[in-house]
């Protein structure tokens, strides 16, 4: 997981939400997407990816 290209930073400067058990839910849905080949590790694509599967 930290060789991911985004953190629970990114994801919590980008839903401007409360921390919670929800950060790491979505790093492991980016992390099984990204080992799946569904997912580029890119910063930007997972950004977009996480918009288009209603996750932000």
């Amino acid at each position: 997981m930290s060789d991911l290209a985004v953190t629970g930073t990114d994801l919590l400067n980008w839903h401007q939400e409360k921390p919670g058990p929800w950060v790491k839910e979505y790093l492991e849905k980016i992390l099984n997407a990204v080992l799946n080949e569904e997912l580029r590790n890119d910063k930007e694509e997972i950004k977009r990816w996480l918009v288009k599967c209603n996750l932000s």
